[in-house]
């Protein structure tokens, strides 16, 4: 099987020209120059980067490089729709051993530029370099808003009614599914592969963002990367907390069987799992029927899930109306994961 020693960086990068090479709209310059050009974009910029390292936001044991790629790419374009942007680009940065194959680098490469293509935007640049450590992969994405369009963070008002996209805890139990922490025996095959498939494929809410700010109705917006209790913190204004009803949590199907077999409660899943890459956000009470509306459009669902209350400590509801007192804390990657 051919290496990338065994080629050269001259012909791996014509190898990924190839692949990048479909033209695309307001792209002048794409893979192959000293930098990409672009046209016809704004009126506002968007920019995001998102890195994935091998051993610490994937393993080879479980993750294809079909899947790396479209997980890479998939973060990146998460954090434009939490900003309402229309993604226009993708640049990839590749740190290799010598020895990794080049179908498999080049199958990575392609599932980028499959997800850019799905979003309307394409793959234009990036770097290739040299590593005697795990895989890296560095994402770079660049999106388009109109002027004081973008939806912020930190903008969520005490009043405002607190919503998320789509389900939760999905990915933290396809996690545990594919590190064999769970087996799954309670779930169905169906459900089984579906939370897989979030963990390794997950799916941005870029229509849904666009939609949110062509509506005007949202004050403050983010994705669901590190646990919908920590990411529901970065939607909030100074001097304001959330209060969370456990019960209205959108979970997904088979997550509560996951959650019983490892001796967690759903919501714990739910709340501090994160990777599902929804967005969660904030409005006023009277939006929520037509936001709700617009995101059926879209092909997905908002579910309100609490409200924004004035105060420093957050608050956990369950069904019978208790106080619940831990709140996950959710993903740091400087902090020892469990």
């Amino acid at each position: 099987m051919t290496t990338v020693a065994q080629i050269g960086e001259a012909r791996l990068l014509a190898a990924i020209a190839k692949i990048a090479a479909r033209p695309a709209p307001g792209v002048v310059v794409g893979v192959g120059d000293d930098a990409a050009v672009l046209s016809r974009i704004g009126p506002e910029v968007v920019l995001t980067t998102d890195m994935l390292i091998e051993g610490i936001d994937f393993e080879r044991a479980w993750a294809k490089f079909g899947d790396i790629g479209h997980k890479a790419a998939a973060v990146n374009l998460s954090d434009l729709a939490a900003m309402g942007a229309r993604p226009r680009a993708l640049l990839l940065s590749l740190a290799l051993q010598p020895s990794e194959r080049v179908r498999d680098i080049l199958t990575l490469v392609a599932a980028v530029q499959r997800q850019a293509r799905r979003y309307g935007a394409a793959l234009v640049g990036g770097d290739l370099s040299r590593t005697t450590g795990p895989l890296v992969l560095s994402v770079t994405a660049v999106g388009e808003v109109d002027e004081g369009r973008a939806l912020p963070r930190y903008r969520g008002v005490p009043g405002d009614v607190l919503l998320v996209s789509g389900s939760v805890g999905a990915a933290a139990a396809g996690l545990l599914l594919l590190r064999g922490v769970a087996h799954g025996d309670g779930v169905s095959p169906a459900a089984r592969r579906a939370l897989v498939a979030r963990q390794l494929r997950p799916t941005p809410r870029v229509a849904l963002g666009c939609a949110l700010v062509a509506s005007r109705r949202a004050h403050s917006c983010a994705d669901v990367s590190d646990g919908l209790a920590r990411d529901t913190a970065h939607v909030l204004s100074a001097g304001a907390t959330f209060r969370l009803e456990l019960a209205a949590l959108p979970v997904a199907r088979g997550v509560a069987a996951i959650a019983q077999e490892v001796g967690r409660p759903a919501w714990e899943l739910a709340l501090g799992g994160g990777e599902d890459f929804e967005l969660v956000l904030a409005c006023a009470p009277r939006h929520v029927r037509a936001l709700q509306a617009l995101a059926r459009a879209v092909g997905t669902r908002l579910t309100p899930v609490g409200e924004i209350v004035a105060g420093r400590t957050p608050v956990l509801v369950d069904a019978r109306g208790a106080r619940a007192t831990d709140l996950p804390a959710g993903f740091d990657h400087f902090v020892s994961q469990s």
